[in-house]
């Protein structure tokens, strides 16, 4: 951060096998810490949580911790949270506005699950945890300082028949938003089964995604999309 701190969010998980679920709740209540390397002062701070999420998805693996966007521009950190659309805004340790990314899609929060899968190749056996076939997902909310505006990152869900994951068609959701949070335009984008969005990055020349394929080894090719007709 501009003024010399470090910060940091903390993950509740590893509490997440206490059957206690009052321990749990408070083990989310002080997620960030801000850190001054100087003074060695570290402070912790609660982030609020869009209404019913501790409740419904206290012990997803997926749920937490929230995303986080620090712009030291204005002072201000953004939230959002993997199975909502709410966005809610910090100066320091103090909230001071809460939106919704609205979109026209049917979005579908149910969560994740613990799977079973084979490593391609060798058949060996791992367990981990997936969002489920048709659960949707905020993944994260970048800015575009020069142009104003956000894009915001979504998975819509998974469709074919596949067992799992790898085996069926991811789709992907990139929205852009005005720094008011009304909605600019999206554009949805799909990776067939065996390939999934891995990398991306917002730059002043557009969004870059990876290819579903690569040429070769040596190689790490990007699709450019433009989004210059959004914002100022």
């Amino acid at each position: 951060m501009k003024d010399g701190r470090l910060r940091t969010v903390l993950s509740p998980l590893v509490l997440i096998y206490n059957k206690d679920e009052e321990v749990l709740k408070n083990s989310l209540k002080k997620l960030i810490v801000d850190i001054d390397p100087e003074s060695k002062e570290v402070k912790h701070y609660e982030v609020e949580f869009p209404d019913g999420y501790v409740d419904k998805y206290l012990t997803d693996m997926l749920s937490y911790p929230p995303n986080l966007l620090h712009l030291d521009s204005d002072g201000l950190d953004y939230y959002t949270f993997p199975y909502s659309d709410s966005v809610f805004i910090y100066r320091d340790s103090t909230l001071v506005a809460k939106s919704v990314f609205k979109t026209f899609r049917q979005l579908k929060f149910s969560g994740s699950e613990f799977v079973t899968k084979t490593f391609p190749g060798t058949g060996q056996m791992y367990a981990t945890y997936d969002l489920k076939k048709e659960s949707a997902a905020t993944l994260e909310l970048l800015i575009d300082k020069e142009k104003k505006f956000f894009l915001l990152i979504r998975k819509l869900n998974e469709t074919g028949n596949g067992e799992n994951t790898y085996r069926r068609t991811k789709n992907y959701l990139f929205s852009c938003y005005s720094l008011d949070f009304e909605p600019l335009g999206e554009l949805e984008f799909s990776y067939k089964p065996g390939v999934d969005l891995e990398n991306y990055f917002l730059t002043s020349e557009g969004l870059f995604i990876n290819k579903p394929e690569q040429a070769s080894e040596d190689e790490y090719e990007f699709y450019k999309i433009d989004l210059s007709g959004f914002g100022d």
